[in-house]
């Protein structure tokens, strides 16, 4: 199987992340990476995904196949990682930028998946212009069983702390 572009791209940049490797073999994990390509691609790092709303937020059937083609096959992952972008410097810059932002968050998939549904909330409501309580209603209002989570105040407002570096 040839890989492709996408699979080196995509495992470039997680290594550069810091991920040893793309593991899809839980569902935590694969809630992960989808959010943080999506939340990538929100703070100007365009990886050419499209993204609908679903049942945890922004979902991309097709970032999950290519996760899964990396995932089935580590040697692409390890041959991602020789890949250089066009503008190497820069892009390694803002992926860093990324992560540093994040910090120990880059891993905590319910972090992930609130941040990433209020940065698609956010868009889809743009002309309404939602301040931080709004947001926080209209997120909980469309997945309930966040309201359950431990400590969902804290990621909530942790998550408002942040939004203003996604586009």
């Amino acid at each position: 199987m040839d890989d492709t572009v996408d699979e080196r791209i995509l495992s470039r940049v997680f290594s550069q992340l810091g991920f040893p490797k793309i593991d899809m073999n839980n569902f935590q994990d694969r809630l992960k990476f989808q959010k943080l390509v999506y939340l990538m691609q929100n703070f100007g790092l365009p990886l050419g995904y499209g993204y609908s709303w679903y049942v945890r937020g922004p979902y991309s059937p097709e970032l999950t196949k290519t996760l899964f083609s990396i995932s089935n096959n580590p040697a692409l992952f390890s041959k991602g990682k020789e890949l250089r972008f066009k503008e190497e410097a820069a892009v390694v810059s803002r992926i860093d930028e990324f992560g540093k932002l994040l910090g120990v968050d880059l891993t905590d998939p319910l972090f992930l998946e609130v941040l990433a549904s209020m940065v698609f909330i956010k868009k889809a409501h743009r002309s309404k212009k939602l301040d931080d309580d709004e947001l926080k209603t209209l997120l909980l209002s469309l997945k309930p069983r966040l309201k359950h989570e431990e400590n969902i105040e804290l990621t909530l407002h942790k998550a408002c702390s942040k939004i203003a570096n996604f586009n």
